[in-house]
C-alpha cells in the first residue's frame, strides 16, 4: 500500500461517518445502532430514505441511489475536491497531512477562485479588518457608541467579533490589494457586482457588522445592520442585510452563533437550545449567561435548521416578542418542529419588550430563568391561544380551536403517529369531540392523504428498480462482495465481456485486478482502493446484498468440498453463464437462418459448424434443466 493510501486509510480510521453525516443530516439509531437513517441531503427527500453503516463506514440512498464512503459523502454534500476532503477530515481526526504528492491528486483542473480554502481565508481577513475598523477606527465610533448604547459589553463584542464597515463603496476592494483577488472577494460574497458597467463594489457599506460562522467557527458570511444617520442608498430600507448564498454560506443551513453554543447546549439538563429572533438578541441572551442562545439568519426557521438543532438538543426553546408578530412567527416554527422529534416550547415575552430589552432588565430576578422553566410545549401553547382567541364557553369556539390545531398538524405533514395519537386523544378530552371526528377532519384538512404507518417505524420508501439482466449482474458483484475468497472460482466461469452493463464490467475488472495484487477482493479492500465513483456502486451493492442476506433465507453449501461455495454465489454465476449460452444460441440461430436466406439447405463446413454449435448449446440448456 502506498504512503498515500495509508494516510488515507488512517484518516478513514479514525473518522466516523456517522458523527460526520450527522452534522449535517438528523440520524436516528436503527437495529440497535447497526444503521442510522435521516433524510437524504441529495434529493428532495420527505421520508428518510438515506442509511448509514457504521459497520462498514459507508451511507446509501435507498431512492436516489447516492451512496459510498466518508470521503464521497464529504465531496457530494461540501462541493470538495478529493484533496480538499481529505484535509478536512484529516484536520477534523488530528492529523497532520503529509507533503502533497502525486497520490493526492485533486482529479482536476483546479478551481481557481471558487477553491474553498482560499475563501474561507478572504471571510476570516474580512472578519478581522471589520473587527479592527469597530475597535480602533475613527469611522467606526459610530458603530461603537450604537453598542454602547445597547448595553453589549466588550467581552461580548470580543467574543462575536463585532465590526464595522466604513461608508466607502471600495473599502474592502482597496485593502484587499495584494491578499485576495476582486474575484475571489466576489466569491466568498464579501463584494458585489455593479449594477451598472463592469467591476464590483463592496457590500455593507456604513454597517455594524455581525461575521456569520459555521458550526466549526470559520467566518463564512456576514449580516449587517443600518446604524443612525448612515446613507445607505438603494439598500437603505433593508434594516438588516445578509452576504447572499454562495459557495461558503447556505441560509438555511446556518444558525447564528451555533458555534459558540453547541457546547453550553449540551451541557444543559435536559439538552436545550434557546432560539432568538436575531443577532443583537443572541447576543443579549450570551451577555446575560444564558450561553445556548443561538438565532436564524434573518429568516424563519426552516426545516433543516430544526434537523441542525435536534443534533444538540432534546428541547428547543424558541422566545419570541409577544406582539402579533411574534406569535404569527410561532405559529410558522412550531409547524416545522412537529413535523420532527423534538420537545418544543414556545416563550413569548410581554408585550412591548424584544428579548434584548427584556435580558437589559433581567439582572435581578431572573425573571427570564423562570419563563424559560415554564414556557408551554407547542400543543399547549397552540391549545392556549386558541382558547384565548374563541374560548371553550360554546359548540363554535370549540370547533374552531379544533380547526385551528387541526390545521397546524395538518400543514406539519406527517409527524409521528405515536405523537399524532397522542395529540388527537388530548383535543378530544378537552373539546369533548370524539375522537372519530378528529381523525375525519384532519384527513380531510390534509387532503385525504392516509395517516403514517405505524409499527415497526421502518422507513417507507420507493427504492431503485433495475432491469432484470443489471439485477442479475449486481447479484453475482454482491455475493463476490459476501464470498470474495471464491472470486477465483467465479473469474475462472465468466468475464467482463459477460457483463452488459460497463459500470458492472468495469467493477468486475476492478474486482480481478484487486485479486490478482492485494488478495481476496473484501468490501474493506474494494472501498480503500476505488475511485469515487466507483465506491457508490460498490456501498450499493454491497448495502442491498447484505439486506438480502440478513432477510432472505440461510445460503446452502455446495457438499463435497473442503472449500463449499455459498449456493447464492454458484447460482449468481450460472444465471450469467445461462445468459451467455442463450446470446450464443440466438447469435448462431440467426447466423443459420441467414446463411439458409443466401444459400438454401446446402450444408457446407460452415452451416455444419453452426449447427453443431447450435446443437451443444440445446444440450447445455437440457442437463442444466
Amino acid at each position: 500500500m502506498s504512503s498515500s493510501d495509508e494516510f488515507k486509510e488512517l484518516v478513514r480510521s479514525r473518522t466516523s461517518i456517522v458523527e460526520v453525516v450527522g452534522d449535517s443530516v438528523t440520524l436516528s439509531p436503527r437495529r440497535g445502532g447497526a444503521e442510522y437513517v435521516g433524510l437524504c441531503p441529495f434529493h428532495d427527500d420527505h421520508n428518510p430514505s438515506m442509511h448509514v453503516y457504521p459497520d462498514r463506514q459507508s451511507f446509501r440512498c435507498w431512492v436516489c441511489d447516492e451512496g459510498g464512503d466518508v470521503f464521497s459523502f464529504v465531496m457530494k454534500h461540501d462541493g470538495l475536491d478529493f484533496r480538499q476532503t481529505l484535509e478536512q477530515l484529516a484536520e477534523r481526526a488530528g492529523l497532520e497531512m503529509p507533503k502533497r504528492s502525486a497520490g493526492y491528486s485533486n482529479n482536476s483542473s483546479g478551481t481557481g477562485s471558487s477553491d474553498k480554502n482560499r475563501l474561507f481565508a478572504a471571510a476570516a481577513w474580512a472578519e478581522r479588518e471589520m473587527h479592527q475598523c469597530f475597535l480602533t477606527g475613527a469611522e467606526g465610533r459610530i458603530a461603537r457608541d450604537y453598542c454602547a448604547g445597547r448595553g453589549i459589553t466588550s467581552e461580548m463584542i470580543d467574543r462575536f467579533k463585532i465590526g464595522y464597515h466604513p461608508n466607502d463603496w471600495s473599502w474592502l476592494l482597496d485593502r484587499a490589494k495584494g491578499n485576495f483577488t476582486h474575484e475571489e472577494l466576489f466569491a466568498a460574497r464579501l463584494v458585489r457586482e455593479k449594477s451598472q458597467g463592469n467591476g464590483y463594489r463592496d457590500d455593507f457599506v456604513g454597517r455594524l457588522m455581525f461575521p456569520i460562522r459555521d458550526e466549526r467557527g470559520r467566518a463564512v458570511a456576514f449580516g449587517g445592520r443600518v446604524l443612525p444617520g448612515q446613507d445607505y442608498g438603494p439598500a437603505g430600507d433593508a434594516k438588516y442585510l445578509n452576504s447572499p448564498e454562495g459557495v461558503l454560506f447556505k441560509k438555511s443551513q446556518l444558525l447564528y452563533a451555533l458555534d459558540a453554543a453547541r457546547d453550553a447546549i449540551r451541557a444543559s439538563r435536559p439538552k436545550t437550545a434557546l432560539v432568538m429572533e436575531g443577532y443583537t438578541d443572541c447576543i443579549a441572551a450570551h451577555q446575560a449567561g444564558y450561553q445556548n442562545a443561538v438565532a436564524p439568519l434573518g429568516t424563519s426557521l426552516t426545516e433543516q435548521h430544526v434537523s441542525v438543532l435536534k443534533r444538540f438538543a432534546e428541547r428547543v426553546v424558541l422566545v419570541f416578542d409577544g406582539d402579533d408578530a411574534g406569535l404569527s412567527a410561532a405559529h410558522r416554527a412550531l409547524e416545522k418542529f412537529l413535523a420532527q422529534d423534538v420537545d418544543l416550547r414556545i416563550l413569548t415575552l410581554p408585550e412591548g419588550l424584544d428579548p434584548a430589552d427584556f435580558l437589559a432588565k433581567d439582572d435581578v430576578d431572573k425573571s427570564f430563568k423562570s419563563l424559560i422553566e415554564q414556557a408551554p410545549d407547542a400543543l399547549q401553547f397552540r391549545l392556549n391561544e386558541a382558547r384565548r382567541t374563541h374560548g371553550l364557553d360554546t359548540a363554535l369556539g370549540r370547533t374552531r380551536i379544533a380547526d385551528d390545531v387541526l390545521s397546524t398538524l395538518a400543514a406539519a405533514g406527517n409527524p409521528d403517529p405515536g405523537r399524532v395519537n397522542g395529540i388527537l386523544s388530548k383535543l378530544s378530552d378537552l373539546l369533548m369531540i370524539g375522537d372519530g371526528e378528529l381523525r375525519t377532519q384532519l384527513s380531510r384538512l390534509r387532503g385525504n392523504q392516509p395517516t403514517p404507518r405505524g409499527g415497526s417505524g421502518r422507513p417507507h420508501f420507493e427504492a431503485k428498480s433495475y432491469s432484470r439482466h443489471e439485477r442479475v449482474e449486481r447479484d453475482l458483484l454482491g455475493a463476490v462482495m459476501m464470498f470474495p475468497e471464491h472470486f477465483g472460482y467465479v473469474a475462472g466461469e465468466i468475464g467482463s465481456d459477460d457483463f452488459q452493463s460497463e459500470p458492472m464490467a468495469r467493477l468486475f475488472d476492478y474486482c480481478r485486478d484487486v485479486s490478482e495484487i492485494h488478495g481476496p477482493p473484501a468490501y474493506d479492500l474494494l472501498i480503500s482502493k476505488a475511485q469515487p465513483d466507483l465506491v457508490s456502486l460498490i456501498v450499493s451493492i454491497d448495502s442491498e446484498i447484505r439486506t438480502k442476506t440478513l432477510s432472505g433465507p440461510t445460503e446452502r453449501s455446495t457438499p463435497g468440498s473442503n472449500n463449499p461455495r455459498p449456493e447464492f454465489l454458484s447460482r449468481a454465476v450460472e444465471l450469467i453463464k445461462r445468459r451467455r449460452q442463450d446470446q450464443t444460441f440466438e447469435r448462431s440461430r440467426g447466423q443459420i437462418a441467414q446463411k439458409r436466406a443466401e444459400d438454401g439447405d446446402v450444408l457446407d463446413d460452415q452451416m455444419k459448424q453452426l449447427l453443431r454449435r447450435a446443437h451443444e448449446t440445446i444440450s447445455v440448456r437440457h442437463v442444466r434443466n
